[in-house]
């Protein structure tokens, strides 16, 4: 362990025995003062968790490093699932073990593809909170007792756990009482890289002056469930899947930024204008977050602008939406002075967004549509079998369980093709959809199909 690691973990005990989680330190490292990035951190307890004495399940943090004669900057927030009583320990200890991770492995990680890097990010993540359930067992133990669920995570998922899990069925309950996203950027001579899992977003300032949304969740009304590094390691350990990695969003650049903000879920009400297929974001994210960074004398004194702005405008804005935490982490470029010293600058152009796709001119010629199916209607038939098999083992299955099996084999089978053969079996009656159903992994809800033999659920399960 190195010694930042081992430092980060003092302070996560710290925070246990404190019963509260810790307000990470700002650019921890001695190379802060040599930055060519400003930082500034804020986050807000909602006023929901205020009312009902829960603890901030946010958490945010920024580091500098030098190494090889060059300075890594790295920023991470993540947000804490409120349904898990240990969240917050959670979101700390993932913030703490990004930025440590980026800043001391940045050129190893750069070389690395998604599918390397995506994994690497996740199971050090499940590393340090394995080592911080091994260290605070009785915590664990006494909220297991608290919750009085384990019976029932064990009878539904025990017998499931293949016996080459790396984990066993009470680490995984454990790891679930943690659930939080993970959202991180971290630049190294003007190379970028910032990855997404969970919900909340990531702006960029570019150069040219324009803010830009660079990731954000994709929630459809299918698929409407926040992913977590613990519930990514569950499906894992569950299925021995690594296509279970894929949902953590990577984003690498080569291109100068002035700007690189995190918000988690919450405030962008506030902060972000939605119009159709258009997000807009607001000028306060400029005119508040990045100008006062750099304008402040110090970084205590920026932070405390930001911070007077969460407690107060924003928080209160965010009560109307939920009372949720609300949290931010902002690293700001020094080439972004001069357009911060000007009141009257802002960034040309605020409209940006994942969604919008561009306008095609229409053709003067009817074109017929082209057929997206691959597959002879031998493989279509073969692949119905293959799905009905599945239910003899599941009593229920979820979308994304099909298409893992369809997907995983030299010519997979595309959604299109999938979402077809589903509605077939739906239509003759060989299988059922559950339209909701709660997923004990995670906390949250999501879309299941069950087979023709299963009773009918309970309509509180739904």
């Amino acid at each position: 362990m190195t010694d930042s690691q081992q430092e980060n973990q003092e302070q996560v005990a710290e925070a246990v025995e404190n019963e509260k989680p810790l307000v990470p330190p700002l650019a921890q490292g001695s190379d802060a003062q040599n930055a060519h990035f400003r930082f500034n951190m804020a986050r807000s307890e909602g006023l929901r968790h205020i009312k009902e004495n829960i603890p901030c399940q946010d958490a945010v943090a920024a580091l500098v490093k030098a190494k090889n004669g060059a300075l890594t900057h790295a920023i991470a927030l993540s947000d804490g699932c409120s349904s898990s009583s240990l969240s917050h320990y959670g979101s700390q200890i993932t913030v703490n073990t990004v930025v440590t991770l980026l800043c001391e492995q940045f050129d190893r990680l750069k070389m690395m593809p998604d599918r390397g890097l995506i994994p690497y990010v996740v199971d050090s993540i499940i590393r340090a909170q394995k080592q911080f359930i091994a260290e605070h067992r009785d915590l664990f133990e006494a909220e297991k007792e608290k919750e009085g669920k384990y019976e029932a995570f064990v009878e539904r998922y025990g017998s499931r756990l293949p016996k080459e899990s790396p984990d066993d069925i009470e680490t995984l309950y454990f790891l679930r009482m943690m659930n939080a996203t993970c959202l991180f950027v971290a630049e190294r001579l003007g190379q970028t890289i910032y990855g997404h899992l969970g919900d909340g977003y990531i702006m960029r300032l570019t150069a040219e002056n324009k803010m830009t949304i660079a990731s954000m969740e994709d929630k459809t009304e299918e698929h409407n469930v926040t992913v977590y590094p613990q519930s990514v390691h569950f499906r894992y350990c569950m299925t021995g899947n690594t296509m279970a990695y894929r949902q953590m969003k990577i984003g690498r650049t080569k291109e100068p930024s002035y700007a690189w903000i995190l918000i988690s879920d919450g405030p962008e009400n506030t902060l972000i204008e939605k119009k159709g297929p258009e997000l807009k974001v607001r000028p306060y994210v400029f005119n508040l977050m990045v100008r006062c960074t750099m304008l402040e004398e110090n970084y205590e004194a920026s932070h405390k602008v930001l911070q007077e702005f969460f407690d107060g405008k924003l928080r209160d804005s965010t009560a109307i939406h939920g009372g949720d935490d609300i949290s931010t982490a902002i690293m700001v470029h020094e080439d972004c002075m001069d357009t911060c010293r000007d009141p009257a600058a802002h960034p040309v152009d605020y409209v940006t967004t994942v969604l919008e796709t561009p306008v095609e001119e229409p053709s003067p010629v009817p074109v017929a549509p082209k057929v997206r199916e691959h597959h002879s209607k031998e493989e279509l038939e073969a692949a119905k079998g293959q799905i009905l098999a599945l239910f003899r083992d599941e009593e229920r299955l979820t979308p994304s369980d099909i298409m893992e099996v369809l997907e995983d084999r030299e010519n997979p089978f595309n959604p299109l093709e999938i979402d077809n053969i589903l509605s077939s079996l739906i239509a003759e009656g060989l299988i059922r959809r559950l339209e909701m159903a709660v997923d004990e992994s995670s906390g949250t809800h999501s879309y299941e199909y069950i087979g023709p033999n299963e009773p009918e659920e309970d309509s509180e399960d739904e």
